[in-house]
C-alpha cells in the first residue's frame, strides 16, 4: 500500500484531518527520512493529523508536541504527545534520530523561528534529520515571509535538500545538524 493511500485510511479511523497539501508532503518525508525501526523521532506541530501514526507503524519511537491539546487523540496509540509549545521542547539534548515540522512554520510567530530553530538543533542527535516544509505562498503573511524562513533554516542547518512541492506552492527541506558558532 502507499504512503498517501494508508495515512488516508488512519485519518479516517481516526478522525482526524488531512490537508490536501499532505498527500505530496507526507510520502515526501518519510522517504527523506530514511526511517528504521526503532528510531526516535519528533513530530513537531502535530496537530490532529495521521502523519505520528504511520511513524508509529513503521516501528518509530514516536513523540508529537503541538500547542492544543490532542491527548485525547492520540490515547492508545503508541505516540507519546506532549502538549506544548515548540520554542521550549521537553526533551533532553539529542533525544531525536528525526524531527519532522511539516507545514508549520507559516502558522508562526516570526519572533519564534530562530528560538524553534535552535530548539530542534538541540533536541536532534548530531547524526540526525530534520525534516520541514515551509508554505511559500501564504495569504495571512507578508509577501516576503518564506524567504526569512529559508535564511533562518540555512543560517541553523546544514541543507542536504531543497524540493519544490506541491506545484512550488510548498518547500521541502532536509537537513543535517551543523555546529553554529558565535561570533561573539
Amino acid at each position: 500500500m502507499e504512503v498517501r493511500d494508508r495515512l488516508f485510511e488512519i485519518s479516517q479511523e481516526k478522525g482526524g484531518s488531512m490537508y490536501f497539501t499532505r498527500d505530496e508532503e507526507y510520502p515526501w518525508a518519510v522517504v527523506r527520512g530514511k526511517l528504521k525501526k526503532g528510531i526516535t523521532v519528533l513530530d513537531a506541530g502535530c496537530g490532529n493529523a495521521p502523519f505520528s501514526f504511520y511513524l508509529a507503524e513503521l516501528g518509530c519511537n514516536v513523540f508529537a508536541v503541538d500547542t492544543q491539546d490532542y491527548s485525547e487523540f492520540f490515547r492508545s496509540s503508541g505516540v507519546k504527545f506532549r502538549q506544548n509549545c515548540l520554542s521550549k521542547l521537553p526533551f533532553a539534548d539529542g533525544t531525536f534520530d528525526r524531527v519532522f515540522c511539516i507545514s508549520v512554520f507559516e502558522h508562526l510567530e516570526d519572533s519564534t523561528l530562530e528560538l524553534i530553530l535552535a530548539e530542534f538543533s538541540r533536541v536532534l542527535k548530531k547524526d540526525g534529520l530534520l525534516i520541514l516544509t515551509v508554505d511559500k505562498e501564504n495569504s495571512c503573511r507578508p509577501h516576503d515571509f518564506f524567504k526569512n524562513y529559508s535564511a533562518a533554516i540555512k543560517g541553523k542547518f546544514s541543507v542536504l535538500e531543497e524540493k519544490d512541492l506541491y506545484e512550488g506552492k510548498i518547500k521541502g527541506f532536509v537537513c543535517s545538524w551543523k555546529q553554529v558558532t558565535s561570533s561573539l
